[in-house]
């Protein structure tokens, strides 16, 4: 977090006295704060020095984060290059061309002995007025100088408090305190972290054998340490590897000899095929690093990942150290224990089962908590200790007490805990300092900060390890950069058909906790009053669904409202007060359809905005918008707070009725006043819902520690910080915050979406190492490793960098993975022998019922007591892989999938033969981890059998799936297809893959309305774009392409964000159907399921064996599923999309279309995919030709 308002400080307090005077001798106030006039006159200085000829109307686009190609850019020194970084981290509020032109006008207005610059009415041109100035006229030399510099971090010290003292802490309904006893011993100093930053980062030099010596030296120290568990294989491993280079002479990659150098050095995108061994390479480059003291940083894709590579580097003893935050504590010592119960439920008496030192990072003992004062038996829950809010007891006069011994004590500045130096809980904010690797995810990584203990500057991690870490190498790269996406993209369904999205969910959570308490968790005020906004939230959209389903509100509300654009209550407010005022002629409004931007395209808004009465309207509103339901008693707060307090609709109809028809700046005719009173309701309800929404997520943490919120967590709870505004570029279309109401189908009532749209997060992947260019900063050498991040034209996987190196594994495991057999197997119900089971598609019961019909098909015995079709493709297997896979579409469906299997098959349930995947933060009522005693049972979707019996978790978590093969008894999962994809290999005693069978018994395939798809296509289309300005793209085949001849700044930034916003439109308009969509669109989205399958064989083909896949779900090919006889095309069958999309890469037929370096990287990453897939069994001949 940046400094960004000291810099004008001392101006701004001479410019306000000088204001003070003006008025004093009958001159009018300023309309801006003098803060706003200085940032304005930044601006257009910063203008005027990086494009001299711009108008003043296009500073906005100097703030949005995008190198546009200019002609004075190509001579900008490196100074003026850091000035456009300088003015984004002071800047952050004039992003939109309207916003900055509002504050122009504005601006314009003040009193001309206060403004430096005189700006032109049309915005065109501004003139320096600092000869004409008598106040603060050297104030240029100022501007000047911010611009030159570097912003500083904010300093926020927080130095810890004296022993022998007595503290107290707002603890509500009361304050209370703590005394810490002054015989404590000398406490060790708190060394805080370097944060000065690397002025230079050379290239790491290093040769392949150098990494086996390191490996067989890990090994060597793993056994010497005495481990009970076997030595990882690193060494092994790393033999079996052939590395390749991009030798760009060559236009090849070539192999790197065992002694030939390598050299790390800025991003470099290593891809190797799933199994390949990007992991151990991983493990073994962090360790030499490592014992070269050289820090790094790996970046992980969950929690239960950062600490397998906690124990693992212990074995070693190298101290990795997690990067956790504080407020999911709780969650992540459940996730741990419940990992360690299944080692203990399988191996009992194995040391590692009962021992981990990820626990030395989840300590739950606070130091001060016995030393209270008020003698609480509830202990500090995490993220609830008073460790920053202590304030010393200062002395009381003798006097003063005298005359109100009932006045609290005086008190001093907040200071940090004085045992902050031993404190269990914060251990590994201190262990970070010295670590040699640090451990982190995505999350982690963006969301948390450096403690204020350690330093005082007030920084994010992500910034920190730029600082710090010499390398930083990103696991799962692919994943890593749908997870950055979402987390400065975060949406959520507030509401839907089924009473389980986020806000129904929230409600019921909130309202079992406080009941199942005696509603003594109300004691508080804070959560009294975060339950009240919960409340109205929920009226308030109660409100807006009754609306949308009466026949007489629904049809005003259709179309440009509430289609499948995005609106917020502000721009509802900005066309209404366009429809009330009169302000745009009949004829400049399209017909209805298509959103507000394009309803009015051609209108001149401009114009339309400068009408007086569109003006006042919009004053009103804007006003209102500041004090929805506060304690203003303005006619809009009156009607919003009788909108959600009276249940009479017809009369509060009426109130608003008469507000319009009474409203001396309603111009409009009838028709447009009457529907604009329909949505003048429908707007308030909109604000009152986005105000307690907002409260609810910015006040969240403060009721964490009162009623339990974790479980129902959404990505809305963690909003992107504040810091990364400056840094990060903003989303191309600009950034969105707002609603969408998806209609629902057949008559329901539809979803309501929210949506935080700040930044393009995968830039962060690819620019860490001049992330801080501004500051003179280098930032570390990136190592991006995945077997799927080269994925074509996939919006979520493929990542926008150069393969510089390839991981391969030895041809003859390459051999053995392409006899791999792929079969489509249709299923068909039992009453109708000619109707496939279709399970995609479908929802709710029709979807389990289609689902169970699919498993009766597999699982029940054949005729005269044979085994079922599972059993005997099971049977078939080689021996030690007789393990199989089902996949489907959520954890929810693997539980049902389970229970339905074990009342179909008692036989199987007896023997503990399957086992459904649950996610890693299940709920503790959901699973056996905290039950595993006999006799104890659960009421949640487990039970444990009677006293006696031998008890075994039928459920196993997500993070500890590599453990499947440890129980001989199982031989059936059942998973979701996105959870089992990645991040876990599940071996057998060979070490080879343990599973050797999969089903798939659901096609997958995003949502129609899926945003995800949306945002991260766009995103891709923004690195793309960005490539382009800057020369990085090899070629220009996608993304915002800059003009041969020169835009100017603000035409340039103007037609990007045209063409985004064009783009996101027809994105959002477009339904996400297979079978639908465009070339264009559907090749992308078979590029992702590509991924998306793949890594999932990749469990199966571990240690280079072959795997069986069967597709049953009819979709997989519909013609072939009916028997048509015409063939399957790319249009109807993803398997024949897949295989048409990979084809050209491989096959002759794409030579010289597609790149040889973008063919070799396919064939070796997806090779043995299409190998399989040209064999298909189950299709027909044409389809294979």
């Amino acid at each position: 977090m940046r400094n960004a308002n000291g810099w004008c400080r001392q101006l701004e307090r001479e410019l306000r006295q000088a204001a003070q005077a003006l008025v004093a001798s009958g001159g009018s106030g300023p309309l801006l704060s003098m803060r706003r006039l200085c940032q304005v006159e930044l601006a257009l200085t910063a203008l005027r020095t990086l494009s001299p000829s711009a108008p003043a109307s296009a500073a906005w686009a100097l703030l949005i984060g995008y190198p546009f190609p200019l002609l004075e850019s190509s001579t900008w020194t490196l100074e003026q290059h850091r000035m456009v970084g300088t003015l984004r981290q002071l800047l952050d509020q004039w992003k939109s061309r309207y916003s900055w032109r509002q504050a122009l006008a504005t601006y314009m207005q003040v009193d001309s002995a206060l403004r430096l610059y005189d700006v032109s009415a049309d915005l065109a041109t501004f003139a320096d007025r600092s000869a004409r100035l008598t106040v603060a006229a050297n104030r240029q030399l100022l501007y000047t100088m911010t611009l030159r510099q570097p912003v500083p971090l904010l300093s926020k010290p927080l130095p810890p408090g004296p022993v022998g003292q007595e503290y107290r802490y707002e603890e509500r309904p009361r304050p209370l305190s703590v005394r810490i006893p002054a015989e404590i011993p000398p406490l060790p100093p708190v060394v805080g972290h370097p944060v000065g930053g690397n002025q230079d980062n050379p290239p790491i030099r290093l040769t392949w054998r150098q990494l086996v010596q390191t490996a067989e030296a890990m090994e060597e120290r793993w056994q010497t340490a005495g481990t009970e568990v076997p030595s990882p294989e690193w060494a092994k491993t790393l033999r079996r590897i052939q590395f390749q280079l991009w030798d760009a002479a060559d236009d090849a990659y070539r192999d790197l000899a065992l002694d030939q150098e390598w050299t790390i050095d800025g991003l470099l995108h290593v891809v190797g095929m799933v199994s390949a061994g990007k992991s151990t390479l991983m493990e073994v480059l962090a360790v030499h690093l490592a014992w070269q003291q050289i820090p790094v940083t790996l970046v992980l894709g969950d929690i239960l990942n950062l600490f397998d590579r906690t124990e693992r580097f212990s074995h070693l003893g190298i101290q990795a150290v997690p990067i956790l935050g504080s407020t999911s504590r709780l969650r992540h010592i459940e996730r741990l224990h419940r990992a360690m119960a299944v080692r203990a439920a399988i191996q009992p008496l194995h040391p590692s089962a009962h021992a981990h030192p990820g626990f030395r990072y989840l300590s739950s003992i606070c130091l001060i908590d016995p030393l209270r004062t008020d003698d609480s038996p509830k202990p500090f829950r995490p993220a609830r200790e008073p460790c920053r809010k202590l304030q010393p007891l200062l002395p009381r006069d003798d006097e003063a007490e005298d005359d109100n011994d009932d006045a609290l004590p005086e008190v001093g500045e907040v200071v940090g805990c004085p045992l902050y130096a031993l404190c269990p809980r914060r251990v590994g904010e201190r262990d970070l300092v010295t670590a040699p690797i640090w451990l982190a995810t995505p999350a982690s990584l963006v969301f948390t900060s450096v403690p204020n203990e350690l330093n005082a500057e007030r920084m994010r991690m992500a910034e920190l390890i730029v600082r710090r870490s010499r390398v930083v190498i990103v696991d799962e790269a692919d994943h890593a950069q749908t997870q950055l996406d979402d987390a400065f993209s975060p949406e959520q369904i507030l509401v839907g058909e089924n009473g389980e999205a986020w806000l129904d969910r929230l409600a019921r959570r909130v309202d079992d906790a406080i009941s199942s308490a005696g509603r003594s968790p109300l004691a508080e005020p804070e959560a009294a009053v975060w339950q009240h906004a919960l409340r109205s939230a929920m009226t308030a959209v109660n409100g807006l669904y009754s609306m949308l389903q009466q026949e007489e509100t629904r049809a005003s509300l259709a179309d440009e409202w509430v289609g499948y654009q995005y609106f917020s209550e502000w721009a509802l407010f900005n066309q209404l007060a366009l429809d009330l005022s009169g302000a745009l002629p009949a004829e400049n409004i399209a017909p209805r359809g298509g959103g507000v931007r394009q309803r009015y395209r051609g209108a001149n808004m401009e114009q339309a905005r400068q009408n007086p009465d569109y003006q006042a309207l919009m004053a009103e509103f804007n006003a209102f918008l500041d004090d929805r339901l506060g304690v203003g008693n303005a006619p809009l707060v009156l009607l919003a707070r009788s909108v959600l307090a009276n249940p009479d609709t017809a009369r509060v109809h009426q109130e608003i009725t008469d507000w319009v028809e009474t409203h001396p700046k309603v111009q409009c005719d009838a028709a447009t006043r009457q529907r604009s009173i329909i949505r003048l309701r429908f707007v308030l309800h909109l604000a009152i819902v986005a105000e307690q929404l907002d409260y609810l997520i910015r006040c969240w943490r403060q009721l964490e520690g009162i009623v339990d919120l974790d479980r129902v967590k959404g990505g809305l709870t963690h909003r992107p910080p504040q810091d990364y505004a400056p840094i990060v570029p903003d989303a191309p279309m600009g950034n969105v915050l707002g609603f969408q109401f998806l209609p629902g189908e057949g008559g329901a009532p539809g979803r309501l979406r929210f949506l935080r749209c700040a930044g393009v997060g995968r830039w962060l992947l690819l620019h860490l190492r001049d992330m801080l260019r501004d500051e003179a900063i280098v930032g570390p050498h990136t190592l991006l490793l995945s077997g799927t991040s080269w994925a074509g034209t996939s919006p979520h996987y493929h990542v926008q960098a150069p393969v510089v190196g390839i991981l391969r594994m030895p041809d003859a495991e390459m051999n053995a993975i392409e006899q791999s057999v792929f079969r489509f197997k249709p299923l068909y119900w039992p009453d109708r022998p000619s109707d496939a089971i279709t399970v995609s598609g479908k929802r709710g019961k029709e979807r389990q019922q289609a689902l169970f019909a699919a498993l009766r098909e597999l699982a029940t015995p054949a005729q005269m007591g044979g085994l079922s079709m599972l059993e005997r493709e099971r049977d078939r297997l080689a021996v030690g892989r007789r393990r199989v896979l089902l996949l489907v579409g959520s954890y929810e469906e693997a539980d049902q999938a389970r229970t339905f299997l074990e009342n179909l098959r008692p036989d199987w349930k007896a023997a503990s033969a399957v086992k459904d995947l649950i996610p890693d933060d299940a709920e503790d009522d959901d699973d056996e981890w905290n039950a595993a005693q006999p006799g104890r049972t659960t009421t949640g979707r487990t039970r444990l059998a009677a006293q006696g019996t031998k008890v075994r978790p039928k459920s196993i978590v997500r993070g500890q799936v590599n453990r499947l093969a440890d129980d001989p008894d199982v031989w059936l999962l059942i998973a979701p297809l996105r959870a089992i994809e990645r991040g876990h290999n599940i071996l057998n005693a060979a070490g080879t893959a343990a599973i050797g069978l999969a089903y798939f018994l659901v096609r997958p395939h995003p949502h129609p309305d899926d945003l995800g798809h949306v945002l991260h296509a766009m995103n891709r289309w923004a690195i793309a774009s960005w490539q382009n300005m800057t020369g990085e793209a090899e070629t220009l085949t996608e993304g915002w392409r800059p003009p041969e001849v020169v835009f100017s700044l603000e035409d340039a930034a103007r037609e990007f964000r045209r063409e985004a916003y064009q783009r996101w439109q027809q994105l959002l308009n477009t339904p996400l159907v297979y079978s639908r969509v465009g070339e264009t669109e559907r090749e992308a989205l078979i590029w992702s399921q590509i991924v998306a399958i793949w890594q999932v064989v990749g469990r199966l083909i571990r240690g280079g064996v072959p795997a069986t896949v069967f597709f049953i779900d009819a979709k997989f090919a519909s013609a072939a599923a009916a028997s048509e006889e015409t063939p399957d095309t790319p249009e109807t069958s993803l398997l024949v999309g897949m295989r048409e999309v990979l084809r050209p890469y491989i096959e002759e037929q794409g030579r010289g279309i597609i790149a040889p370096r973008d063919r070799e990287l396919v064939r070796i990453l997806y090779g043995p995919f299409y190998a399989a897939l040209l064999r298909t069994q189950g299709l027909t001949l044409d389809d294979l030709s």
